[in-house]
């Protein structure tokens, strides 16, 4: 056994090295050997440290550093797929100055601007994710690589949190080990493409991942404290939650509200036991809140106009092409009464949880980096499978998993009641807190308990996913079609018109 064990290890270190070198061979052929150097070096520093946070906990297999390796090697070529589209020395884009546009765009020209005494272009509501690459440039030199490694270190490191939280809320309900649970949590994670491909970007989304996974590690480590031990205030747990809610409020502090929510969720459970660490947890939260609220300029004024909707919401969401077909269907959402959008939420959570599509492109013109994120079907089997705890577990005493199980879906819930469905990127730091739930339901399932239900609702599921899907492609393309006819009338009248 313990030559099995030196074996696999050893083929571990060889792949993790075979790895390494073929991502320093990838960037040097591409890059030259200084500009290359930099990409590998930063890109392995960026693997290392959520390996190292796996090496120190209970049941890191070699199985989980495989898949953590898995998920690096992911992460390394989605950069390098970017790599090839911003940098064009012809044209005067480089390492330093990258053709960068939308988000990835705005967040990195305000950084440059601000780091060489420039005037910034435009108003940023949240500046901490811009300030944060500055601070990253003044350590180790202006280049797009070192934000971009810090993405990557995020997004591993809430792969492993979401492995660990998985272990910790479900240790001692199944027949499996920690080991087990924990690989079975993280490589459900390399499904999530959609997910792992914004930790490639230069994006703020990665921070809140790691905010909310942590969270989420955290205030299940709460739920599952007895009686005995429920007074105890674990100051690791305490420290991990306060980076995770200074992170958010840096880059996005109303993501805060959704950690409130899980803290008071899960403390409303059992809080005679666990007030001690939960109005601590308050306190961290709130004060987060607060310091976050105070970095950007999105008041609590702002916060009250995205929650009532209005003309302020109805200009700036639903008004892209590909959001014209929804929009004709459910016309003013914003202009709706509060309790209207309320009914209309399996309608605006079922958009959130099936787009983006990847139909929306000409495919001779499509790269793979329009594609390949929107290719879901591996969220649609995790959220599916966790959807099946609320179908057949949720109700059952002696089966739930308590208030913490109910959070995503809440938050699921408010982010679509806010942006009508329409921002599936605004729900993605959620994803990862279905995972344990997900893991449950095939644990549970694997082991010969509620097999025959689970089928029935997977059938069901599958069922009623293959027919959106299919309404959606006909719906929408044919919209869009039509778009396209009718855009095409304007110019040449137009056209008509100026020649005239």
């Amino acid at each position: 056994m313990h030559h099995n064990h030196s074996i696999s290890h050893r083929l571990l270190w060889t792949s993790e090295v075979a790895i390494g070198v073929v991502v320093l061979a990838v960037a040097t052929h591409a890059y030259g050997w200084g500009e290359g150097l930099l990409i590998a070096l930063s890109l392995v520093i960026a693997y290392l440290v959520p390996r190292i946070v796996l090496a120190r906990q209970t049941g890191a297999s070699v199985v989980a550093h495989a898949i953590l390796l898995v998920a690096g090697a992911m992460l390394a070529s989605f950069v390098f797929l970017y790599l090839a589209s911003w940098i064009d020395v012809s044209q005067g884009y480089t390492l330093a100055y990258p053709h960068l546009s939308s988000d990835n765009g705005r967040y990195y020209h305000w950084a440059w601007a601000y780091r060489y005494g420039l005037n910034p272009d435009g108003e940023l509501p949240f500046k901490g994710y811009p300030m944060m690459i500055v601070g990253l440039w003044q350590v180790l030199g202006v280049s797009v690589v070192w934000p971009v490694a810090l993405n990557v270190m995020l997004t591993l490191l809430a792969v492993v949190l979401t492995g660990m939280t998985t272990r910790r809320l479900l240790e001692g309900r199944v027949a499996y080990s920690p080991g087990v649970l924990l690989a079975t949590g993280m490589g459900l994670m390399l499904l999530l493409s959609y997910y792992l491909w914004h930790g490639a970007n230069v994006l703020k989304e990665p921070s809140l991942y790691f905010s909310l996974a942590a969270s989420g590690y955290v205030l299940a480590g709460v739920q599952r404290r007895s009686a005995s031990n429920g007074w105890r205030i674990y100051w690791g747990d305490v420290a991990l939650f306060a980076i995770a809610c200074g992170l958010a409020a840096c880059v996005r502090p109303t993501y805060l509200y959704f950690v409130l929510l899980g803290v008071l969720m899960v403390a409303g459970s059992h809080w005679r036991i666990h007030w001690r660490i939960v109005g601590l947890l308050l306190c961290i939260c709130l004060l987060a809140l607060l310091v976050g609220n105070s970095l950007s300029t999105y008041t609590l004024a702002r916060h009250q106009v995205i929650a009532s909707g209005g003309w302020e919401m109805q200009r700036v969401f639903m008004t892209g092409a590909s959001q014209q077909a929804y929009y004709a269907y459910v016309g003013k959402y914003f202009f709706y009464p509060w309790w209207q959008r309320v009914l209309m939420l399996p309608l605006s959570m079922g958009v959130q949880w099936v787009t983006p599509f990847p139909w929306l492109y000409s495919y001779a013109e499509a790269t793979a980096g329009d594609i390949i994120p929107r290719l879901r079907w591996g969220w649609y089997a995790i959220g599916g499978i966790a959807l099946g705890y609320y179908w057949l577990l949720a109700w059952r005493r002696q089966a739930q998993l308590g208030t913490w199980a109910w959070w995503p879906l809440v938050a699921w819930a408010a982010i679509a009641y806010l942006f009508a469905g329409t921002i599936t990127r605004y729900a993605l730091p959620m994803v990862p807190l279905f995972v344990p739930l997900a893991v449950y339901v095939l644990c549970l399932v694997a082991s010969g308990r509620y097999r025959r239900p689970f089928v029935a609702w997977i059938t069901l599921y599958a069922v009623a996913l293959a027919v959106t899907l299919v309404l959606c492609y006909h719906i929408q393309v044919d919209y869009l079609q039509q778009l396209h006819i009718y855009y095409q009338h304007i110019r040449a009248a137009l056209s008509a018109i100026q020649a005239g």
